[in-house]
Order: structure tokens, then sequence, then C-alpha cells
């Protein structure tokens, strides 16, 4: 049986809608699991929304980060020098997970060149976003996920600065996305070198979305008392 409860921490633009279609295979599977609403007020904003969904369990947690959520699970797990309440291990599914310094090649995808900056916000086109964020999802999935997509503020994107990452204390895997295009494949596999683990499966950038049974598997497998592969 699991022995650890997932808090899924969801992507830029997206909000805990997102992991509707994987939470009943999650439930068919046993993994008990929790979702983040990130409100995208501000960096600390995101942190204690996290946090507060930590505060409510009594059990270990295994942090789960998409995309720009792992950048917010970094600074969410640890406090003080300690890990955040009852966190025990961290998730970066097709996330953000580069040390200090390090210089990842982002170039391999052309997802990013969607992104739009303003002075005051960040946002994609809608067509943009089905082509580069769910190109092998179902057209009703992808339909349905970008009518629900929000701007953000672009001084969210300034993550709270962390004086050493949180793997570095705490037990890591890194989900990597091979059909990303957002994140390519390179990139992932640089970031995953700083990981505990790894996984690979055959997606795009949302998982849940496109392949939510399988993506369910290595969940259930990473939050089990398995030794992940």
């Amino acid at each position: 049986m699991p022995v650890a409860r997932l808090v899924l921490v969801h992507g830029a633009f997206h909000g805990a809608w997102c992991w509707d279609r994987l939470t009943p295979e999650l439930d068919r599977l046993g993994v008990r699991h929790e979702a983040v609403e990130l409100p995208f007020t501000s960096a600390e904003g995101d942190v204690a929304a996290v946090r507060d969904v930590i505060d409510r369990i009594d059990e270990p947690v295994a942090l789960l980060g998409h995309s720009f959520g792992g950048a917010v699970i970094n600074a969410a797990a640890m406090k003080d020098g300690k890990p955040y309440g009852t966190t025990s291990s961290l998730v970066f599914l097709t996330a953000f997970m580069s040390e200090p310094g390090q210089v990842v090649d982002y170039s391999g995808a052309p997802g990013m060149e969607a992104i739009a900056f303003d002075e005051d916000t960040v946002s994609i086109d809608p067509q943009a976003a089905r082509s580069v964020f769910y190109h092998r999802c179902s057209s009703d999935d992808s339909d349905w996920a970008t009518a629900r997509l929000r701007p953000m503020p672009s001084s969210v994107f300034i993550v709270l600065p962390v004086p050493v990452p949180s793997w570095r204390f705490l037990p890591s895997t890194y989900i990597v996305c091979t059909d990303d295009q957002i994140l390519s494949r390179s990139a992932q596999r640089q970031m995953a070198g700083n990981a505990d683990h790894t996984f690979e499966i055959d997606s795009d950038h949302s998982p849940f979305l496109s392949c939510s049974e399988e993506l369910a598997r290595v969940l259930h497998r990473i939050t089990s008392d398995e030794e992940p592969g």
C-alpha cells in the first residue's frame, strides 16, 4: 500500500483542475492525494498555498510539482533548514529542477517561444497552448484544458530564493516526458541528473491528460514501498 500522501502542485497558467483526469486513476490504485490551487498572486503566496495543504496532513507527504510547479515545491519543501511539516520526498514532473548556477539548455523545444511576456503579465495564446501543452491529448481534453488557462503576473515568475535546493535533503524523483514541447527531453534529462531516481514516459507536457493511466502507475510506484527505478 502507498505510504505517502501525494500533494499535486500544478504548473504555470493552470489550476488544480488539471489533475481531474488523473485523480480517478490514482484513486483506483489506492494513491492518496491532495491538489493545491496556486493563487498566482506572488511567489510567497504560492509557497504558502502549498504549505497550507501540508499543514492539514499528519502523514508523510510526497510533493509533486509539474513544470513551473517544480520551482514552487523546491521553495515550499524546506524551512529553516528542515523539511517543512511532514514533507518526505519530492517528485518533479517535467519540471524545473536546476541547481544554483546550473546552465540548462532549453533551446531544444519550440514551446517556450509561445509564452508571451509583457510588462505586467505572462500568458499563452490558446492555439499555441493546444500545440505545445496538449498535442498528444484528445481534442476534447485539449479544448477543455485550454478554456481554463489563466494569465499570470510577471512577478510570480520571480521564484523565492532558496540557498540550498530542497532535493539535497529530501529523496527526489524526476519524471521525464519524452515528447514535451515546452521542456525538451535533453533539458529534462540535464535536470533529472539532480534527482535520486528517474522515470521516462512517452508523453507531451501534460501526461495527466494524455496518458493519465501510465502516469498514475508511475506515481503509485514512487509513493509506495517499492524502490523507484
